[in-house]
């Protein structure tokens, strides 16, 4: 590797020089190139061509049948074929033991049905009688509220009526700003008008 090399990787490490390396220790040309293939030479690991055992001819074929009879020996009395013609002998049961399904019918409970919403018809309609309200006169509603029965604040009247309104009920009093201001001067308290 080259000064230039080494300065682009790694420029800290570039700049210590000789110098500074008291121990004198120093890196062979190529070492770290050849460190890894050098490793692996090293260290192999050689497997043996055969492994050292042996099994009897046909083992593999007859273990299953072998561990099967010592653990259970219920179960080496599974006739050949069993499982193989299994399923089809099960298909063949379920399809002989299907049962009509029984079904409810609902021509006998219509007449049911029509009496149970006729009743339920009669019930509202005779429970729910509509009030007949009269309206209430302005005279009325005015001292309602000037008694203070309303609990109305300046912001609550404004989200509730819109300039249209509020342009309306100008022409129709006809409203002069010196008849308005006098009459919020005498009629609302001075601590709410400056808050």
């Amino acid at each position: 590797m080259t000064n230039k090399e080494l300065q682009h990787i790694a420029p800290i490490l570039s700049r210590i020089k000789e110098r500074d390396n008291p121990s004198g220790y120093t890196v062979p040309d190529q070492y770290f190139n050849t460190v890894e293939t050098e490793f692996f030479k090293k260290t192999s690991v050689t497997f043996p061509k055969e492994s050292g055992h042996s099994l009897p001819e046909g083992y593999l074929d007859t273990v299953e049948d072998v561990i099967l009879s010592k653990l259970n020996p219920a179960v080496s009395d599974i006739p050949k074929d069993y499982f193989e013609h299994l399923e089809t002998r099960v298909f063949k049961r379920l399809a002989l033991e299907e049962k009509e399904v029984k079904t409810i019918s609902l021509q006998k409970y219509w007449l049911a049905g029509l009496v149970t919403v006729a009743a339920s018809i009669l019930l509202f309609v005779g429970i729910y009688k509509p009030v007949k309200s009269k309206p209430i006169d302005t005279a009325s509603l005015e001292s309602y509220i000037i008694d203070g029965n309303v609990d109305v604040d300046i912001y609550e009247l404004a989200e509730a009526i819109n300039e249209n309104e509020i342009n309306t009920l100008e022409s129709q009093d006809n409203l002069q700003e010196d008849n308005l201001e006098n009459y919020l001067l005498e009629a609302v308290p001075e601590e709410y008008l400056y808050n």
